[in-house]
């Protein structure tokens, strides 16, 4: 049976989405103390939703860039699709637990892997916008896409992002929020503590409603 290469549109979302999962699997994250495990629950399993429907928009949105870029064009997506069923019952074990965090990476990197069907669908769904005669400029466009560093590079600098939020409410601390998009995401734990804003910096975001 003759071997077939992958299309230009799988290995774009393979290679990404292997970039995002080594992202995710090198950092170091540094370990909160639990004193209320349903509270921290919580706001891991509300971590675990962003940072998931994240690297989906992060991977979808590089092609979207690239082709506003090459094409001059504006692409639509669906807003449709529904995250796949978590399951943050690492927090109901009895005794201590031994890494928080990495439990919430190894759970991230399995929804990770999950988002490549979702990545594939909207990818796809871009190609069908492309006029047929810029269809081999796009899947050339992909195989450039597919070599770039950038989007598991920014990827990782969110999820960093997110866990100093999160690691903040699970302490019971004043959130920080570095983003607009983050600002957004720490009120909802900040309760009466202030949130603290640095800098705003502007997010492109493809939203997985």
């Amino acid at each position: 049976m003759p071997h077939l290469a992958p299309s230009p549109l799988d290995l774009y979302v393979s290679s990404t989405l292997l970039r995002l999962d080594r992202a995710v699997a090198d950092l170091t994250l540094s370990e909160p103390t639990i004193h209320e495990p349903a509270s921290a629950a919580r706001v891991l399993e509300c971590l675990l939703e962003t940072l998931a429907g994240l690297a989906i928009g992060s991977a979808v949105g590089a092609v979207i860039a690239g082709v506003r870029r090459t094409f001059g064009v504006e692409i639509t997506t669906r807003t449709d699709l529904r995250p796949p069923a978590r399951d943050v019952r690492y927090l109901d074990e009895p005794g201590p637990l031994r890494s928080v965090t990495g439990a919430l990476k190894l759970r991230l990197r399995q929804r990770i892997a999950l988002g490549a069907r979702d990545v594939a669908v909207l990818t796809a769904g871009i190609e069908a916008q492309i006029a047929a005669a810029d269809r081999r400029a796009f899947a050339r466009m992909l195989s450039v896409l597919a070599g770039d560093e950038l989007v598991a590079e920014r990827y990782a600098h969110q999820v960093r992002a997110g866990w100093r939020c999160a690691h903040a409410a699970i302490d019971g601390r004043t959130v920080p929020a570095v983003t607009a998009m983050w600002q957004h995401w720490a009120r909802r734990f900040a309760g009466e503590r202030r949130v603290v804003v640095p800098q705003l910096a502007p997010e492109v975001i493809v939203r997985i409603a």
